[in-house]
């Protein structure tokens, strides 16, 4: 009997062993293999590293590719309503004097908006001096290549025209920077660009520029600049003829139709209202998108045939791009941020915008890497309308 039990046991305990072996078998086959522990995380945000992206265009997170920072194609000019990838770094201003080039001489547009602008940059970015420093010549070629060799530390920023747009298309002579490269700030306005004369020329209308058998003498600050790149081009693209005297500074230009020396000049609205508005001149022609409210004067693109047509798309293009502010390659985008929100702060600060209403100064703000964008795209033509360019611009040059 008690055999019977002990042989009963062991074959109990024996089927329990091997029971519980099925058991830890079946498990360990059915577990599934450990997921690996990846080497690096994929970002959830736009990384940092290579371009800082504007505030007002924060990328969705599942839409940044994690080897470079997302292109803002369509950058609102509004205040950010998400967080931007990269913190400003506001306290690093703080003791600090912050350049502002003006690529011409004191007293015309350009230096009159970095003027208007510099006490509310001091205002944001607090602590901090901000000093304008004029550095006029070759048609802001000058002072457009000292920003761009500027030590790219976030305290030296400039302003320049939109005629060195043409300068890089057609490979200008002393220019030592690409356009492409420069840290983009902002640009402060959209001005639609002006033909006008003086009232003591013999044109009374553009279509009297049209039949004159003479050509129409237009100042111009440089070779290199838009008073007189826009002259030329709209010259051939609208069948007129013209004469370029170029080397007129800031108000120089107004002391020039005041003499006689020439019938007039092609410049941005907001800067020649005043000389109108004193009875000392009248404006011909007008290049933008749309007409100035009040001013009846013809716009190009409505007077454009055939090859003239792209011509003054790309002049009405580039009339958006108003007031220009970059700093040089390579500033940290922190900086670069901070500068960047210190305009948008500006640029809506109810005493700058009062100012601005009243000097007749119009204001039409974008920033960061929606500038970059307007630049690459102005800078992106056909060949067909480079080659006109180039022709154009050589044939004014005398090459």
């Amino acid at each position: 009997m008690n055999a019977h039990r002990n042989r009963k046991s062991v074959l109990l305990a024996v089927a329990f062993v091997l029971l519980m072996l099925a058991v830890v078998v079946l498990t360990a086959c059915g577990s599934p293999a450990p997921t690996p522990v990846p080497t690096s995380a994929p970002p959830t945000t736009a990384p940092v590293a290579t371009t800082a992206p504007v505030a007002t265009t924060a990328p969705a997170a599942t839409k940044a590719p994690a080897t470079s920072a997302p292109a803002a194609t369509t950058a609102p000019t509004t205040a950010p309503t998400t967080a931007a990838t990269v913190k400003p770094d506001f306290g690093y201003y703080n003791g600090k004097t912050v350049t502002f080039i003006v690529a011409t001489k004191a007293g015309g547009g350009y230096d009159a908006y970095a003027r208007a602008v510099a006490p509310y940059l001091q205002k944001y970015l607090p602590g901090s001096t901000v000093i304008i420093k004029n550095v006029p010549g070759a048609g802001h070629i000058i002072g457009a290549n000292e920003t761009y060799a500027s030590k790219p530390d976030g305290l030296t920023i400039g302003t320049f025209n939109t005629g060195l747009i043409y300068s890089q298309l057609i490979g200008a002579e002393g220019m030592k920077f690409d356009l492409t490269k420069f840290t983009w700030i902002a640009k402060m306005s959209s001005d639609n660009r002006v033909l006008m004369v003086s009232t003591k020329s013999p044109y009374k209308t553009f279509d009297d520029v049209l039949k004159s058998s003479k050509p129409i003498v237009l100042s111009s600050a440089g070779v290199a600049s838009a008073s007189q790149t826009d002259a030329e081009m709209l010259a051939k693209a609208l069948g007129f003829k013209v004469k370029m005297i170029s080397g007129y500074q800031g108000n120089d230009s107004d002391l020039a139709m005041l003499r006689g020396e020439v019938d007039g000049t092609v410049g941005s609205y907001s800067s020649l209202l005043h000389f109108v508005d004193e009875g000392d001149g009248r404006i011909l022609l007008q290049v933008g998108a749309k007409k100035v409210p009040g001013l009846d004067a013809p716009l190009a693109s409505d007077l454009a045939k055939g090859d003239g047509e792209p011509i003054v798309a790309i002049l009405t293009a580039n009339a958006s791009l108003g007031r220009l502010v970059a700093a040089p390659p390579g500033v940290p985008p922190e900086r670069r941020e901070a500068l960047i929100e210190a305009f948008q702060k500006a640029m809506v600060d109810p005493d700058y915008v009062a100012f601005m209403k009243k000097g007749q100064l119009p204001v039409d703000p974008a920033y960061g890497d929606e500038v970059d964008n307007l630049i690459k795209h102005a800078l992106n033509v056909s060949p067909s309308v480079l080659t006109q360019i180039k022709d154009i611009l050589s044939a004014a040059a005398g090459g």
